[in-house]
């Protein structure tokens, strides 16, 4: 029997899936035909990939169903109806409702194809996901509410787009690994989200510190370089991720994010495994100091907890350590090498 990394996880993936009648492979299927998980997995997407050709055939009015399911070229209209195979003689109109009847049952099932498609290509890559999981604990007894489940569902079988679905599969393989950790409000903000979007939350979460702020610049101060829009964010940028719920506010000159420097020091964690830490100078006593920062909403730190993201630009994490320095405190630029944010080494030193 071979071990599958992160197979714990896919087994409860599966198990919550059960409920809404995905089709998924089970494990004990797998094993008992003695082929590798990897495999399996290829074949099933190969499968899928041709189904949603069929489906979108369909859909386009290019095929129909024939009566034992077989896949059929959509029959040119003929012009004479041939009367030797009616039954009971219907007039033009009531046969023109049959048709669409007939149309209209195929779409709905074509549709209801495509959804289950959507699902099972989310499904695994949230396997994927669940793979590559450094944390290769078992999952916790509790399992994601009904309620929650269903919304996720709603969600992720609407979803064609790959990028999107990667977000519905890290949301799924989340609220199962820890669940109640994603609201429902963020299953229903994610609902809304295109690729304009996902873009936005890209562009911003490089500049999100400790998953909390993005950095704006010197507290206090009225004129002082803006952090953010020097990185190319644009003030209407700023805007559309307020209303999109992941800022409280951005309007005036930002909120005060506070931080307590003692020793040994602090690591300001940025996205892409940045860190800066700050520490006090000989013999200082601990310190409190903030900075000028726009908060992200709860909904906004968990939406952040489903991408990986690029590294600030260079020149944002310099204004910071500017800034921190002006305090009078010392600043080192570092990576972080774990997977808790614990652990950096700094840029001097050999990797």
């Amino acid at each position: 029997m071979t071990w599958v990394p992160g197979e714990k996880l896919i087994i409860r993936i599966w198990e919550t899936c059960e409920r809404t009648g995905i089709g998924l492979i089970a494990p004990w299927q797998i094993r008992r035909e003695g082929r590798a998980h990897s495999d399996v997995r290829r074949e099933e997407l190969l499968q899928d990939a041709q189904t949603r050709k069929d489906v979108e055939a369909i859909l386009a009015g290019r095929a129909v169903l024939g009566k034992n399911s077989e896949l059929l070229p959509t029959p040119a209209p003929d012009p004479q109806f041939d009367k030797s195979h009616e039954v009971v003689a219907l007039p033009d109109r009531s046969r023109s409702t049959l048709n669409i009847l007939a149309r209209s049952n195929a779409i709905g099932a074509a549709e209801k194809a495509e959804q289950l498609l959507n699902l099972r290509q989310i499904v695994a890559k949230a396997e994927e996901v669940a793979q590559s999981d450094p944390d290769q604990s078992v999952p916790p007894p509790e399992r994601p509410t009904t309620d929650w489940f269903s919304r996720w569902r709603e969600g992720a079988e609407r979803t064609t787009l790959e990028e999107l679905q990667d977000l519905w599969a890290r949301l799924l393989v989340g609220e199962i690994k820890s669940p109640g950790s994603f609201s429902l409000r963020t299953v229903e903000l994610l609902k809304t989200f295109g690729q304009h979007e996902a873009k936005l939350i890209a562009k911003i979460a490089p500049l999100v510190i400790n998953d909390q702020v993005v950095f704006k610049g010197q507290a206090g101060a009225r004129k002082h370089p803006n952090a953010v829009e020097n990185s190319g964010i644009q003030y209407q940028t700023l805007l559309e991720l307020q209303e999109l719920g992941f800022f409280h506010e951005v309007q005036g000159i930002g909120s005060k994010y506070e931080m307590t420097i003692d020793m040994p020091g602090m690591a300001v964690r940025f996205q892409g495994g940045v860190a800066v830490v700050i520490t006090l100078p000989p013999g200082g006593s601990p310190k409190i100091f903030s900075v000028a920062s726009y908060p992200v909403t709860r909904v906004g730190r968990e939406i952040l907890r489903l991408g990986k993201f690029d590294a600030p630009p260079d020149q944002y994490v310099s204004e910071f350590m500017r800034v921190v320095e002006q305090e009078g405190l010392s600043v080192k630029r570092g990576r972080i090498t774990s997977g808790d944010g614990t652990h950096v080494v700094f840029d001097e030193a050999p990797p």
